[in-house]
């Protein structure tokens, strides 16, 4: 039982948390044994991994929570997305598109000189970052379609000129299967905030 208890909170942690409590045990266990570094990135797959098999159930408690937040219904979906895992970013102008698949962790937001308000969605290690103007967008919108045999999933950010300023597709495991806890997830996300999030 206190194995499953332990496990129960390193699941409610924020990977980042779940490292340092890794790298602090072996800090404690060099009192009783020599001296011997653990390597930052041994800790960090061990809590990648952590997370990775408890993502289930991480995403059943991001649902539970979904209705106690005082934030805007954006800055709730915002957040939300951190607990979505791996998903393809996409942005598009008339002469480019760039691609990238993250697993973001964290929104913080920021006022700019101008007054307006900067959203940054971003991995804790800050190997990924995306920056997303509030005060440019319309709303966000909830899509699927089938394509190929199988179904995507898309959240889409659209600018005040109805044009997608950045879309969100949630990115399939390797061999093309999805993680069906992640498409519970995206459900239960278009279920309460509706086809379209105003912004």
């Amino acid at each position: 039982r206190r194995q499953g208890r332990l496990l129960d909170v390193l699941t409610a942690m924020r990977p980042l948390a779940v490292m340092q409590l890794l790298q602090l045990a072996v800090g404690c266990a060099g009192f009783l044994a020599p001296p011997r570094a653990a390597p930052l990135a041994m800790t960090r797959r061990v809590a990648s991994a952590h997370v990775q098999r408890r993502a289930p159930f991480v995403r059943q408690l991001a649902a539970m929570s979904s209705n106690t937040s005082p934030e805007t219904p954006l800055r709730k979906l915002l957040g939300d997305l951190t607990f979505m895992g791996p998903m393809r970013y996409i942005v598009q102008t008339p002469t480019a598109i760039l691609e990238t698949v993250a697993e973001a962790e964290s929104v913080s937001y920021k006022t700019l000189d101008d007054g307006s308000e900067l959203a940054t969605i971003k991995t804790d290690d800050a190997s990924f970052e995306a920056h997303v103007k509030i005060g440019s967008l319309s709303e966000v919108k909830f899509e699927s379609k089938d394509k190929g045999g199988r179904k995507l999933y898309f959240v889409r950010f659209v600018d005040t000129n109805g044009a997608p300023a950045l879309t969100c597709l949630l990115h399939a495991e390797p061999g093309g299967e999805y993680d069906q806890s992640a498409i519970k997830f995206w459900e239960g996300l278009r279920e309460s905030f509706g086809d379209s999030v105003s912004a």
